[in-house]
């Protein structure tokens, strides 16, 4: 068997690249294994599954609380949260009044019923 003329080389070579940066691209979107770059201003507080394609979000964007409901076709807007309802264990600095703390399913069993 002759060996590969070094235009069939590089060939595979360039390829090969493409795949593998085609696979590191979709992995990267699907799987979520790399790190992206955080925003300053937009950060997901809390997921939760409601479905193989569905998903209820609580996001904070500059400041503001919002309930979205996330499927695969459309994003929707449920809730915007009030301060009293911000008040969450991770962030104490948003502290509600004693005995006034809401929790995330409390706030999506609320948007649902609005």
């Amino acid at each position: 068997m002759p060996a590969p003329s070094p235009q069939t080389l590089w060939s595979l070579l360039v390829l090969g690249s493409l795949f593998v940066a085609a696979l590191v691209i979709w992995a990267r979107n699907r799987l979520d294994i790399l790190p992206r770059k955080k925003s300053a201003s937009m950060r997901v507080v809390e997921s939760l599954p409601l479905g193989p394609r569905e998903r209820a979000v609580l996001i904070e964007i500059q400041g503001r609380r919002l309930l979205l409901g996330v499927t695969a076709q459309s994003v929707c807007r449920l809730q915007e949260l009030d301060q009293a309802e911000r008040a969450s264990p991770e962030d104490p600095s948003a502290a509600a009044p004693e005995g006034s703390q809401t929790s995330f399913a409390d706030a999506l069993a609320r948007a649902g019923g609005s």
